[in-house]
């Protein structure tokens, strides 16, 4: 079992339609998270990785039913954006990837997956994500593309290193 099989949120159609709620940028407003843990179960919850406080917060979101995603940082195409510290970046090398996307992914546990904070210059290059999707595959995690650029490779790279995959 995979590990974000073991953390997903189960799910029981009841023959209605569904919709999946995804809020993103989870962390750094803590009363503002607090009100968005306070709402009824399950919605998707993504924290930033930088944010303070964050396995306290992601356990009360856990404990409240909620299903727990990080947002990683990653590089945009507007350079005047700030994504964040320890941000993914096009044109690093693989050891600096892998530091930076490390960093993000030991900040807390019982995550799903990751989905993209900004990225549209990252998830467009196929090289890139496949660094990541490397080592989500060895963590047994899922990706979420945010689709914050309609050139994104993510897909691709997610299907060739095998690691499950949806998009917004």
């Amino acid at each position: 079992i995979k590990n974000w099989e073991k953390y997903a949120v189960p799910i029981k159609p009841d023959g209605r339609p569904m919709v999946a709620i995804v809020f993103d940028d989870l962390g750094i407003d803590k009363p503002r998270t607090q009100r968005v843990i306070e709402l009824p179960s399950p919605i998707t919850m993504s924290f930033l990785p930088y944010a303070s406080q964050l396995k306290e917060q992601t356990k009360a979101a856990q404990l409240a039913g909620h299903e727990i995603w990080m947002h990683v940082p990653m590089e945009p195409i507007k350079a005047t954006l700030d994504p964040g510290p320890h941000v993914l970046l096009t044109g690093s090398d693989p050891v600096e990837l892998t530091r930076n996307l490390t960093w993000s992914l030991d900040r807390f546990d019982k995550y799903v997956g990751i989905n993209n904070h900004m990225g549209s210059r990252f998830t467009s290059n196929l090289a890139e994500m496949h660094v990541v999707m490397k080592e989500l595959k060895r963590r047994g995690l899922a990706f979420l593309d945010s689709l914050t650029s309609t050139q994104s490779q993510a897909r691709l790279a997610a299907t060739t290193t095998g690691v499950d995959f949806a998009t917004r």
